[in-house]
């Protein structure tokens, strides 16, 4: 994936890694690379704070001081060159205890590191919303451009849902529920004083086209664009 995000030009400079990648090939790939990553690692993983003087142990049976809870450790990590450090920092998590590492050695804050690694969850929110909310890996489509299509327009209606849903002050699901509730001819009665946006009105025609399967090809992109300028 980091070899793809490189050969299409994706600019970059930070990386959130999720604990089941958080192997050394990739962090040494990624400090080569010249990128700042976080992540959280597992308790077992063998790290060195004593610069060779003593052997690797796991961090779990780290000591810590009070200093260091607030502003991290530098650290070693087994298998990877004598000239990398990173910053380790322990951190509370639901009564929980977690280690997050990140070759920022400028970074001091281990609340500011728990806000940076946390960000990933909402990327993991938006694929579970987009799943069970757009239909999105129901895809009929077998040629690229057509499952492209289709996933953009799941996308679109994924960000209109959770608009509204931010707007109302309620959850993606009950927006989602709603809209299952209220047919396609009833569309802008059903709405006009749900949503402030007339945009979420249109989106609501796009949702209804993925949900009976119309998703899947360029004529169906070019029905719903046809779809969207009716309900102006």
């Amino acid at each position: 994936m980091l070899s793809l995000a490189n050969e299409r030009g994706i600019l970059y400079s930070t990386v959130l890694i999720d604990t089941g990648y958080a192997t050394s090939q990739i962090m040494v790939r990624l400090q080569n690379e010249g990128k700042i990553f976080y992540c959280p690692i597992k308790v077992n993983l063998q790290v060195d704070e004593s610069s060779a003087v003593r052997p690797y142990q796991s961090v779990e049976s780290l000591a810590w001081t009070e200093e260091e809870l607030k502003c991290g450790k530098k650290i070693k990590i087994k298998k990877t060159s004598k000239h990398m450090k990173v910053q380790l920092f322990r951190v509370t998590i639901s009564n929980r205890t977690e280690y997050i590492i990140t070759n920022d050695l400028s970074q001091v804050s281990a609340e500011e590191t728990l806000e940076k690694s946390s960000f990933r969850w909402k990327i993991e929110q938006l694929h579970r919303e987009e799943k069970q909310l757009t239909g999105i890996e129901r895809c009929q489509a077998r040629n690229n451009r057509s499952q492209r299509n289709h996933i953009l327009c799941c996308t679109l209606v994924w960000l209109f849902i959770s608009h509204a849903a931010h707007q109302q002050k309620t959850t993606t699901y009950q927006v989602k529920k709603l809209m299952e509730k209220v047919s396609d001819s009833t569309t802008k009665k059903a709405y006009a004083g749900f949503c402030v946006s007339p945009i979420f009105v249109k989106w609501h025609v796009c949702f209804y086209a993925i949900k009976q399967n119309r998703g899947a090809s360029y004529a169906t992109v070019y029905d719903t664009k046809w779809l969207l300028k009716e309900t102006e």
